[in-house]
């Protein structure tokens, strides 16, 4: 979904959504966008703008804890068109629920669109946009066809659109992406009751949470710099300490650009970076990261020590890969002697 070179929104639906009301505000069908091609645009940009945001991350819908409401809905939506009203419908009722009393949650609008995406080939996927008040939509309600609708009047100045949604699900059509459910925009997941997005409403969590992300982003660099070393007749050891370092710092801090890191690791190992990270985070742009863990697990050192000057470290989360035995020796004096078979990649006398 996220190489897409351009998408569409064929059909939208808005729904009132003020959690200070006792329910919300529905539309009864859905806007006939040939008749607003500016709020089809704006919807199409939106919708672009989502699935290219650093901050959408892969996610999958809960199956074991909370409701499947919102998941059954959206696939409701994707398997059968006709049921486009009713199901966006169900969707506002639970977002309105998601939302509580909480004075702190905006009051907004819940866009709900079928989106054609080109890349290729076209395939229909669906978008939910909340949709806060700003200055670049008016609000109207009207009657088509004798039924009530929610619509918009886009300004003539907000193309693209200026501010960047806060809150966003794209859902492709069930089962068939291997690795997530939905791509997810929730820019405030951390903060508390924003929750009420991801956890209360879809039920979603991300693919990756920042450990395993942290831990995944880890093996890239290791894995970078074994691909370096195999391939290349000779590497500059400066360039292997340049990506050693540049990893370490990388999981040191909350979250990390990948485009930026492999910017700045040395020529010869940006290729090979990219590679490994698209292994690992096909649909991320930025990953968000655990620097505790980083600290505590990834980056401590298991240290050894014995006679003769002898000092030895290791990653603590390679000892097992690096200490393949260990076994120990009494020799005639009493002197406890320790025999290791040790598999160290790139050895060399310094």
């Amino acid at each position: 979904m996220r190489k897409t070179a351009s998408v569409t929104v064929q059909r939208a639906i808005v729904h009132i959504v003020d959690h200070q009301q006792p329910a919300p505000f529905l539309s009864e069908a859905e806007l006939t966008l040939s008749d607003n091609p500016a709020l089809q645009d704006y919807f199409s940009a939106q919708a672009q703008n989502a699935l290219g945001d650093e901050q959408t991350h892969s996610a999958h819908f809960e199956k074991k804890d909370g409701s499947p409401e919102a998941s059954d809905a959206c696939f409701r939506i994707l398997d059968d068109g006709s049921r486009f009203v009713a199901a966006s419908q169900d969707l506002a009722r639970l977002l309105h629920g998601a939302m509580g009393t909480d004075q702190r949650i905006a009051s907004g609008s819940l866009a709900v669109c079928l989106v054609t995406a080109e890349n290729g080939k076209a395939s229909d996927y669906l978008a939910l946009f909340k949709l806060d008040p700003g200055r670049g939509l008016v609000q109207r309600i009207e009657k088509l066809h004798g039924k009530r609708v929610v619509s918009f009047d886009v300004a003539s100045d907000v193309m693209p659109p200026p501010e960047k949604l806060q809150k966003a699900a794209l859902v492709p059509p069930r089962d068939t992406q291997k690795k997530f459910d939905l791509l997810l925009l929730d820019r405030q997941a951390a903060a508390g009751t924003a929750n009420f997005f991801a956890v209360r409403f879809l039920n979603a969590k991300l693919v990756l949470d920042e450990k395993t992300s942290t831990k995944s982003l880890y093996s890239v660099g290791i894995k970078t710099i074994e691909r370096m070393t195999a391939e290349a007749v000779t590497i500059p050891r400066e360039a292997a300490e340049v990506v050693r370092e540049q990893f370490k710092a990388a999981i040191l801090g909350k979250s990390v650009n990948v485009q930026q890191l492999v910017e700045q690791l040395p020529e010869e190992a940006q290729e090979i970076a990219q590679e490994e990270i698209l292994r690992k985070f096909p649909h991320d742009k930025r990953i968000r990261l655990d620097p505790v863990y980083a600290q505590e697990t990834l980056l401590r050192k298991s240290r050894f020590r014995g006679d003769f000057g002898v000092s030895f470290e290791v990653n603590a989360d390679r000892e097992g890969d690096v200490i393949e035995s260990t076994s120990f020796e009494t020799l005639p004096d009493g002197t406890e002697v320790a025999v290791l078979r040790l598999r160290v990649p790139n050895w060399r006398r310094l």
